[in-house]
C-alpha cells in the first residue's frame, strides 16, 4: 500500500504515481491510502487504482483502527509512506499488523523533526539522493535503515510544433535566447539570482528572455525586483503550467539557481532532452549533475555556479549560449540522465527493496 497525506500536487506526488504505475505493470497488487479530496486521489481513481481516503493528516484513531483491519483483510505486505505525516499515522497502524513492513522516504533536505519516527517506525528509509542520505545519517538515523533510490521520471515526450509555438510566443526576435526555469516561487529556489543575472546580461547587450514556471509566496517580491531592475520585458512569471516538458524543450538553456535540493527532476528532464543546463551544485543536484563521487560519472553535465552569485550565473548563461551546439556534451548528459533517473530503474530498485524486507533471515547454526 502506498500512502500520502498531501492535498496538492508536486514532485512527491508525481513520484508516488509513477511508482504505483510501475508496480502495477510488474504484476504487483497496489492499493493507495491518500488524503480525501486531494489531487492524488482524483488522479489515481481515474487510473483505476483502489484508493482509500484519509481525513486530514491521517491520524484519526478510529480511521487508523479501521485501516489496520483492512491491512489484515487485504494481506498487505508493505506500507510505503510518502511523507512524514503518513509515516506517523499509516506507519504506526501498520506496525501493529504482524508481517507488514513499513517503508518511509525522504524527498527533501529540510530538517527531520522526528528522528525516532524514521528510526523506530520505518523498517527502511528510501533517500532520493546521496545528499538526503547523508543528512539522515547526520541526524542519527542508522545507516542500515537508509537506502538511496533516486526519484525518477518517464522520458519526456515533446513535439517540434509545440517547441516552435512556445518560442514564437515568448521571443520577440530570432536573435533572442530563451531561458526557462521551473519551480515553486519560494526563496529557497533562488529565482532572485536568475532575475539579477538577466539584468546583467541585458546591461551587456545580450538579448535574453527568461520565463519562470511556478507559483508561490515569493511572487510579490520577485515582481517588485523585476520592476526595480527594469527587466519587465525580459523576465516573465508564468504561474503554474501543465506543460513543463514542452517549456524545457523550447529553451536555449534551463536555469536552476536553487539554494538546496533533495533532488531535481526538472534538471534531469532537461538533460534527457539535450537542453543545456546552468545550475547550482548543491544537495541532491550533485547526483543529477554527475558531480557526486558515489555516482561514478564524469560530470558535471552543466555549467555550475555558487548559490546566490548572480554575476557567475550570468557568465555561465553566456557560456552556455556559446556552446549550445555542443552535441557530444549534450548527448553524454542525456545518456547519464536516462541511465540514472528513468522510472523503470526506480521501480525495479524499490520492488527489490520490498522483496529483501520479506526475505527469510539466515540464522546462525
Amino acid at each position: 500500500m502506498l500512502g500520502s497525506t498531501q492535498a496538492g500536487w508536486g514532485g512527491g506526488e508525481v513520484y508516488l504515481r509513477n511508482l504505483a504505475r510501475g508496480l502495477r505493470d510488474r504484476g504487483v497488487k497496489v492499493f493507495l491510502a491518500v488524503r480525501d479530496a486531494s489531487v492524488l486521489q482524483e488522479k489515481m481513481v481515474a487510473e483505476g487504482f483502489t484508493v482509500r481516503t484519509l481525513s486530514g493528516k491521517g491520524r484519526n484513531p478510529l480511521q487508523l483502527w479501521n485501516l489496520r483491519s483492512w491491512l489484515k483483510r487485504e494481506s498487505i505486505s508493505v506500507v510505503h509512506c510518502n511523507d512524514s505525516h503518513s509515516l506517523t499515522g499509516l506507519g504506526i497502524a501498520a506496525k501493529a499488523v504482524r508481517g507488514v513492513k513499513v517503508v518511509g522516504i525522504r524527498h527533501t533536505m529540510f530538517p527531520i523533526r522526528s528522528v525516532m519516527k524514521y528510526s523506530r517506525v520505518a523498517d527502511r528509509v528510501i533517500c532520493v539522493s546521496h545528499a538526503v542520505s547523508d543528512a539522515c545519517l547526520a541526524r542519527g538515523i542508522p545507516q542500515d535503515k537508509l537506502q538511496v533510490i533516486h526519484a525518477a521520471i518517464d522520458m519526456p515526450t515533446v513535439d517540434s510544433d509545440s517547441r516552435d509555438s512556445l518560442r514564437g510566443e515568448f521571443l520577440p526576435s530570432p536573435s533572442h535566447r530563451l531561458i526557462v526555469a521551473v519551480g515553486n516561487l519560494l526563496p529557497c529556489k533562488g529565482h532572485e539570482t536568475l532575475v539579477r543575472s538577466v539584468a546583467t546580461l541585458k546591461s551587456e547587450g545580450t538579448r535574453v528572455i527568461a520565463v519562470i514556471a511556478g507559483e508561490g509566496e515569493h511572487r510579490p517580491y520577485l515582481e517588485s525586483l523585476i520592476r526595480r531592475l527594469d527587466v519587465t520585458d525580459e523576465v516573465r512569471l508564468l504561474g503554474y503550467r501543465n506543460d513543463p516538458d514542452q517549456l524545457i524543450a523550447a529553451a536555449d538553456v534551463v536555469a536552476h539557481p536553487s539554494h538546496n535540493e533533495g533532488l531535481c527532476l526538472t534538471v534531469a528532464a532537461a538533460m534527457m532532452l539535450r537542453v543545456p543546463v546552468v545550475s547550482t551544485n548543491v544537495g541532491g543536484l550533485r547526483d543529477v549533475l554527475g558531480c557526486e563521487p558515489r555516482m561514478r560519472s564524469n560530470g558535471p553535465f552543466a555549467k555550475v555556479f555558487e548559490v546566490g552569485d548572480d554575476d557567475a550565473m550570468a557568465i555561465a548563461l553566456r557560456e552556455s549560449f556559446a556552446e549550445s551546439e555542443n552535441a557530444e556534451m549534450l548527448e553524454d548528459a542525456s545518456r547519464y540522465a536516462r541511465n540514472h533517473f528513468a522510472t523503470d530503474r526506480m521501480v525495479d530498485a524499490t520492488l527489490d527493496l520490498y522483496r529483501k524486507l520479506h526475505a527469510p533471515v539466515a540464522r546462525a547454526a
